[in-house]
């Protein structure tokens, strides 16, 4: 998937000439830039002239009751704002029972996309989330919820003209022999679209079905079983840990997927959108070979395939499941964490900051009883000054040293982070020293 980052602005010409660079150095690599399918983000160019541009106005999606636009660059406090439902851009609502706009979306928003020789096709995300959510009656399902107000008839009459804007969508894509990854939370049993009627229009134009949350459940083993019966390629995307872990962490989803999966089936999993967001796990590295049949229904939700090189269990029902590879063993875990450096003594701390906080202890932790070490100086500089300005505070028989860059707020340590205050040494809040009685000066930390 391509895309320079969120709040990027002309994001169409910084993603082609990313893609340009990508293709020379990879003539094979398949690039994806990515759209959502409901607002007028303002980071690409056409979106946000389509958010901004007040001749457009009668384009926006609005309050059926109202008039007033469901705008998600509104806030809560407002009539028709989309609570919780910016996705990083936020902005106007497409309403795509309106010809114009449709056409709008294909000639100006992916059209430099799809014309581009170096981009294979668009990764289309929440593509029917407005009429699913934000157009659920009566008044929206979250996170796409309001004060505004449509029925029931409103929510059918808004998904055709969603399912309208994605064949013009995709048919302009066909002519360019681009594909599209369309990303949707229908299934079987959803209304009012469900995937029998969403997935034929995908396979008619050869378009990617893709689940964002798949989490092995037998309503998810449903929908890409009908999918691999019908040739519609899918792609799934299980949450799980970007650490590795144990294989239990990721074995039922995978399972689940293996379970389904056939010619153009493909599987991800990562916490978040990120760089390290999909991580090489060590089953990869293991052979999975060609299935050797499809799947085995065992009973209610229960499941078993086999495969060239390992064989598949899954209970949906249970949620439990096992993938066995022949004549190897478990999926090894994640190597032992190294053990912790030993802290050097004290003279050898090496951290400077633009300033540190000293607390002393008594008489309280306040953050209004404190002196500042202001200047590049050293950790250590400030600990020698803190020392000799509680050895001339009456009461004082310890302090601590904390970096300014995380003071929180009054009376709160909470937002505190661990911050290095030596080489090899962590500290949680803060590092303290004690006075040892009775030599004044002679400051060990605790």
């Amino acid at each position: 998937m391509l895309g320079p980052g969120w709040w990027v602005p002309d994001q169409e010409e910084r993603s082609i000439a990313q893609a340009a660079k990508l293709k020379a150095i990879n003539p094979d690599i398949q690039l994806f830039p990515y759209i959502t399918g409901f607002m007028a983000q303002n980071w690409f160019a056409a979106q946000a002239a389509f958010d901004t541009n007040k001749s457009m106005s009668s384009w926006w999606l609005k309050d059926p009751l109202t008039g007033v636009p469901i705008d998600c660059n509104a806030t809560a406090n407002d009539r028709a704002a989309c609570y919780g439902y910016s996705q990083g851009a936020p902005g106007k609502l497409y309403d795509w029972r309106n010809p114009a706009v449709r056409d709008y979306w294909t000639e100006k928003v992916i059209a430099p996309y799809v014309n581009n020789e170096n981009i294979s096709g668009i990764f289309m995300d929440d593509t029917t989330d407005v009429a699913d959510r934000c157009f659920h009656p009566p008044h929206g399902m979250a996170p796409c919820h309001g004060s505004w107000t449509v029925t029931a008839e409103q929510q059918l009459e808004f998904m055709d003209a969603t399912m309208q804007h994605l064949e013009q969508a995709l048919t302009s894509m066909d002519v360019q022999n681009k594909t599209a990854i369309v990303s949707t939370e229908v299934n079987e049993d959803s209304y009012p679209l469900n995937s029998s009627v969403f997935d034929a229009m995908l396979l008619k134009h050869g378009a990617m079905h893709f689940n964002e949350f798949f989490s092995g459940s037998e309503a998810d083993v449903q929908t890409a079983l009908k999918l691999v019966d019908a040739g519609t390629p899918f792609m799934v995307h299980a949450t799980g840990p970007n650490s590795g872990g144990p294989f239990s962490n990721r074995q039922y989803t995978l399972a689940a997927f293996l379970i389904c999966m056939g010619e153009y089936s493909y599987w991800g999993m990562g916490s978040g959108w990120g760089t390290d967001s999909f991580p090489w796990y060590p089953e990869f590295d293991r052979p999975l070979g060609k299935p050797l049949g499809a799947a085995t229904v065992l009973g209610n939700g229960s499941y078993f395939r086999e495969f060239e090189h390992l064989n598949v269990s899954l209970d949906t029902i249970s949620k439990t499941a096992s993938i066995l590879w022949h004549g190897l063993g478990p999926v090894p875990g994640p190597p032992p964490p190294p053990a912790p450096p030993q802290p050097k003594p004290f003279g050898k701390y090496i951290a400077t900051k633009a300033s540190w906080i000293v607390h002393q202890n008594p008489p309280s932790y306040s953050l209004t009883k404190t002196y500042g070490c202001a200047g590049n100086r050293t950790f250590e500089g400030c600990v020698a000054l803190s020392a000799a300005a509680c050895d001339a505070t009456a009461g004082c028989t310890s302090f601590s040293v904390l970096a300014s860059t995380y003071e929180p707020a009054a009376g709160s340590h909470a937002e505190l982070s661990p911050e290095p205050v030596a080489e090899g040494q962590r500290n949680t809040w803060w590092s303290s020293w004690q006075k040892p009685t009775p030599t004044a000066g002679n400051w060990k930390p605790q």
